[in-house]
């Protein structure tokens, strides 16, 4: 998704949820890490980020990352991998996440990025494109979508349309 996608709706935030599960990951953690969730959950429940060291201190590191809920299938030795932003965003979108509900019909995502494209396809009077987008001449209704990888991707896959490519002459 670009980012000239401004978005008209502010999404409302599950934070119920969050807090009643609060409880049942202390049960999961051990007590050493109980104050850095509670820390991330009343950040995340006042509307902002959590500190990306107290998160990083949900992660256990044994060969790469792994979760440290021990319910969690990525809890164990290196599950989570090697890369600290994705084993953060483990943490954040599997334990933490306050989902973006949608003001106009009963869809949330857990990420930004996905609530922003179910703007724009499900509800495009809500979203507006500052950058360009791309048509389907071939669909009925007007599919509209955000870049041109996609559209090639959605002509091929689902009109069988080979678009055409340029070729690039050195």
């Amino acid at each position: 998704m670009p980012d000239g996608i401004s978005i008209n709706v502010t999404p409302t935030y599950d934070y119920s949820t969050l807090n009643h599960n609060l409880s049942l990951l202390l049960d999961q953690l051990s007590p050493q890490k109980h104050a850095f969730l509670h820390r991330s959950v009343t950040t995340i429940a006042s509307g902002n980020a959590p500190n990306p060291e107290d998160v990083e201190q949900l992660l256990e590191r044994r060969n790469g990352f792994s979760c440290a809920f021990v319910n969690c299938q990525d809890h164990g030795s290196g599950k989570l991998g090697k890369r600290l932003d994705k084993a953060r965003e483990h943490i954040l979108i599997k334990h933490l996440t306050s989902h973006y509900v949608c003001p106009y019909c009963p869809t949330s995502t857990a990420r930004w990025n996905d609530f922003k494209k179910h703007l724009v396809r499900k509800h495009p009077q809500f979203a507006q494109t500052s950058s360009e987008t791309f048509t389907c001449n071939y669909c009925d209704s007007p599919k509209v979508l955000t870049t041109k990888h996609n559209l090639n991707r959605h002509l091929e896959n689902v009109h069988s349309v080979l678009p055409q490519r340029r070729i690039r002459q050195d």
